[in-house]
């Protein structure tokens, strides 16, 4: 994938006119306010990448300087604990990861070749407190002497659930 490809797909992913007519099929944004999707996308995502420390009172703050959208508190956050933002907000990250993502894994090239099954599997290892050691022991005693391990293993291109081992 280019980066022009990949600046386009973003251009046309964040574009205005897409964005509100994501939030109006949401249910976001019924009419036209002084708090649009677009300038509220914008302040969110100033202050999570600008701010070492953000947090939610940095948004309105953002919102007055930048799209000159003078809103207090209150409706601030009555907009923003909608339902419909999060099912906006889901919708845009699943349109942005299909848009982005590169599909490695295509089906056809196993089946091509012969391989008719394709397994992943994997592991963690998550620590416990130390004196538990005797009873569960891990792997990596110089991290922690105590740990319970997680094994996934996962049939690909089957439609099935994730097996734990």
């Amino acid at each position: 994938m280019q980066i022009n490809q990949v600046s386009n797909q973003l251009k046309a992913l964040i574009s205005e006119k897409y964005l509100i007519e994501l939030a109006k099929t949401s249910g976001f944004q019924v009419r036209h306010r002084c708090l649009s999707i677009v300038s509220l996308l914008k302040a969110v995502f100033k202050s999570l990448s600008c701010l070492q420390d953000a947090n939610l009172s940095d948004i309105p703050q953002n919102l007055r300087t930048q799209a000159n959208c003078t809103i207090s508190y209150k409706p601030f956050h009555n907009q923003i604990r909608k339902p419909a933002l999060t099912e906006l907000v889901r919708e845009l990250v699943i349109q942005a990861m299909s848009k982005l993502t590169v599909n490695t894994l295509d089906k056809t090239f196993f089946t091509q070749r012969g391989i008719q099954r394709v397994l992943l599997q994997d592991g963690s290892s998550f620590a416990l407190h130390d004196e538990l050691a005797p009873v569960f022991a891990g792997r990596f005693t110089a991290i922690s002497p105590a740990a319970i391990e997680l094994h996934l293993m996962i049939l690909l291109f089957l439609a099935s659930s994730p097996k734990l081992i």
